[in-house]
């Protein structure tokens, strides 16, 4: 028995090189078919050096139960290493029945009843399968494009290796007797290990050839790169990659279907070959079925070896196409798929192999991708530069204009000619009166743009159009299937024009884009362009370069309005100035506050102003004007028969208060006497109060007609500035009254001392302090009395009747 044991000692020392051998070529090559190999040789020297003890030594039933199941998970990893070699792996949930089945099978013989050898035939049938199905993939490797002949020769070994482990169970049932084991592990045995050497001589061959494959294929790819990668024409670019792509993989036709902007078509932007005339600038919808759409959707490439039953591209399409192979190649850029290099049918009339994919297509498209992206960032960074210098020398411009409306049509000229769009309109909200109202206009014809801007203001509170589902960066793109939502939007804002042979996807005659104006206090007003020169919706970067244009019509309005501002305040001032000297100018108070009323009624466009103060709990008319006589005597006459109280009606809620009041659209019965809602229903009017520090001494009022505009709160300012000053010179001159009422008392009181210095006689001193007295407290009949004891007699008295 030497022989067998030298045998069979050389047999498991051989095993045990080829595993060494396996993992080497694993660890450097990190191919994943050579792990699996390593470890599947690595089970089965293990349960050949279980089958060695076992025939010299008792071994307990556990041990047999490791014997098979370690013959059971080689032959699976054996398996396994083969489909990843013929480019055809397991999927992940195949390893898990792999390990599990050989497992529970020899589990069944170790819990089984003893001496029961049939127990054990399930794991030799599993085995013997999994040889036979690899000996079957390693034969159609055999016949594919890129398999070798030199793989029939193991395929034919793996069936001969299965075909024994399925007889030798049957074999020692039907003849217990026959010793057949030291000559089965011999033929066993080296049956694998000729195998082994096969496998491993083949495995190194095809290494070697796909390596210049590879090397071959890699060379032409850098090739390419750097010819496109000196091209920056998109259309350019395109074209030579189909061009070389068909050059490299010798196919009939490549197509490049690019994903539309909005993600929802394919569309052909450049086709090489035969199929040229058929499929140069097709679109397709994304969600049709169809292999590029397929490959899109999923980003992952498109190999199959069964064109013909594969239900990812529709039998018409085939048929009209005429394709017998095709492979397909996602181009992703971030992740994400911009499209596809598709090659439909090889010149030679082979088929597209799996290599042809992973090792050509897809490291093109990979490269195609980057080139495409260089492309069009070249020419959006060159648009956008044109763009950047065109508007920086707008910018420059603007700086220097002072003039809103001129401002704001440039801009308007700017968007249709540099960015893309064919018209566009600027409308500005008025925070004080809540409207909105459009003020320039490009791109429409003079009729359109003269009934636009002649529109009155519109209140804009009433609808609610800037929802975040709609938000694009800062802006608002409403699509026209949305329109429903902005339903109250003034049809007046939205001037639309239609838009000539509509894309599916592209810009609807009744989409919105609305961009804010945006200032340090809120929205200005908006930019609404319409019509894209491209016919597609906005995407970001057209949408930024909208708001690049309203920042600068912000700088723009708030320059302009800071200007108005600045001079309105200088007109104020002046106003405030003019006010004061006319109430410097005269003491006498009736006079004066009549001359305010006719230079307030002119400055703040009013049809009359009142200036009523307090006196005896009741707002008394001291000062007016009106511009209607006819106006003059009805609110003459309503002020006579509803005379107003301190705390009644608009003006009496003011002087109880100190806050002005104005006009803002409110309903006048809830706020005025019942006598004055017919009048002020057709006014605007504004009501301050005149103070002197907490006192209310009087109200200033303003009335206008409704169809002059409400007074704005800088006019509510104003007159509340004058309404002060005027309380402050009625005060002035009320103080300078009393001053002369004392002097008028201390004069009278000096000579009443000196006339009773210079005489004795009472009745002339008497008469000297009754003249003296009228001086000081006019009156019209005066008596003196004296005490006498208890009596009360006259002494003098003046101005009475004799009797």
């Amino acid at each position: 028995m030497d022989w067998l044991a030298f045998s069979l000692v050389s047999v498991a020392i051989a095993m045990a090189m080829l595993v060494a051998a396996y993992a080497y070529v694993y660890a450097q090559q990190h191919r994943p078919e050579m792990g699996l190999w390593a470890l599947g040789w690595m089970a089965y020297l293990g349960q050949y050096f279980s089958m060695l003890v076992g025939l010299f030594l008792p071994l307990s039933a556990l041990w047999n139960y490791i014997t098979l199941a370690l013959l059971g998970l080689s032959a699976f990893l054996l398996w396994a290493g083969t489909r990843y070699f013929v480019g055809r792996p397991f999927p992940r949930h195949a390893y898990i029945l792999g390990v599990l089945l050989p497992t529970i099978g020899a589990g069944v013989v170790f819990l089984g009843p003893d001496e029961q050898p049939w127990l054990a035939i399930p794991v030799f049938l599993f085995v013997g399968a999994v040889d036979l199905f690899t000996a079957a993939s390693l034969y159609r490797y055999s016949r594919s494009g890129e398999g070798l002949r030199g793989a029939k020769g193991v395929a034919l070994g793996y069936g001969l290796w299965g075909l024994l482990a399925l007889a030798y169970p049957f074999v020692r049932l039907l003849l217990p007797s026959l010793s057949l084991l030291p000559l089965s592990l011999l033929l066993v045995n080296g049956l694998a290990l000729a195998l082994a050497i096969s496998l491993i001589g083949l495995s190194m061959h095809e290494a070697e050839r796909r390596a210049r494959q590879q090397a071959e294929r890699l060379e032409s790819l850098n090739a390419i790169a750097a010819t496109i990668s000196t091209v920056h024409d998109l259309d350019e670019v395109l074209n030579l990659i189909v061009r070389q792509a068909a050059e490299l993989i010798g196919a009939e036709t490549v197509a490049i279907p690019l994903l539309s902007e909005d993600g929802a078509h394919l569309n052909y932007a450049a086709v090489y070959g035969r199929l040229a005339p058929d499929l140069a600038g097709c679109i397709r919808p994304l969600r049709d079925t169809g292999i590029c759409n397929w490959v899109v959707r999923n980003k992952q490439g498109f190999y199959s070896d069964d064109l013909a039953t594969d239900e990812r591209e529709s039998k018409e399409m085939k048929k009209a196409l005429g394709m017998q192979t095709v492979i397909s190649a996602p181009m992703l850029l971030k992740g994400k798929a911009i499209g596809t290099i598709t090659a439909i049918n090889r010149r030679d009339g082979g088929r597209f192999t799996r290599a042809d994919l992973e090792e050509c297509l897809q490291p093109l498209a990979n490269q195609a991708a980057i080139a495409i992206e260089n492309a069009r960032l070249y020419e959006r960074e060159r648009q956008r530069l044109a763009r950047r210098a065109r508007m920086l020398e707008l910018s420059r411009e603007l700086r220097l204009s002072l003039d809103l409306s001129e401002t704001l049509n440039r801009i308007c000229q700017a968007v249709v000619e540099d960015l893309g769009w064919q018209q566009v309109i600027i409308s500005l909200r008025d925070y004080e009166t809540k409207t909105s109202r459009p003020v320039a206009m490009a791109g429409y014809d003079e009729e359109t743009v003269a009934r636009t801007l002649s529109l009155p203001p519109m209140p804009f509170e009433e609808f609610d159009i800037l929802r975040e589902e709609f938000r694009i960066s800062h802006s608002y793109y409403i699509n026209h299937r949305h329109r429903d939502a902005i339903a109250d939007y003034p049809d007046e804002l939205i001037v639309t024009a239609p838009a000539p042979d509509l894309e599916p996807g592209g810009w609807h005659p009744d989409d919105i884009l609305l961009v804010p104006i945006e200032g340090r206090e809120g929205i200005l007003g908006f930019i609404s362009p319409d019509n894209p020169i491209n016919r597609q919706r906005p995407t970001l970067e057209m949408v930024q370069e909208l708001e690049a244009f309203a920042n600068q019509a912000a700088v723009a309005i708030e320059n302009a309005r800071l200007f108005g501002e600045m001079q309105q305040q200088a007109r104020d001032l002046g106003m405030l100035y003019e006010m004061s000297r006319l109430l410097a100018s005269s003491l006498e108070t009736t006079r004066m506050l009549g001359q305010i009323a006719r230079r307030c009624t002119e400055v703040f466009d009013a049809d009359l102003t009142l200036v009523r103060l307090v006196e005896n709990d009741r707002l008394v008319v001291r000062g007016s004007y009106f511009r209607d006589p006819a106006e003059r005597e009805e609110v003459e006459g309503l002020l006579v028969a509803h005379p107003i109280r301190v705390g009644e009606g608009i003006a009496g809620q003011v002087a109880t208060s100190g806050e002005p009041a104005v006009h803002r659209g409110e309903d006048v019965s809830r706020l005025t006497l019942p006598g004055y809602v017919a009048y002020l229903r057709t006014r605007e009017w504004v009501v301050v109060p005149m103070r002197i520090g907490e006192t209310i001494t009087g109200v200033l009022t303003l009335i206008r007609r409704s169809e002059k505009g409400p007074f704005l709160e800088r006019d509510v300012a104003l007159a509340q500035g004058i309404a002060d000053q005027v309380a402050i010179a009625i005060e002035n001159a009320r103080l300078f009254e009393e001053a002369q009422q004392r002097a008028r008392q201390l004069e009278a009181l000096t000579k009443v001392g000196r006339a009773i210095g210079s005489t004795l006689d009472l009745g002339e001193v008497l008469e000297l302090i009754l003249a003296q007295l009228e001086q000081v407290v006019p009156y019209d009949a005066v008596s003196l009395w004296l005490r006498e004891g208890e009596m009360m007699r006259i002494q003098a008295v003046q101005g009475f009747e004799a009797s």
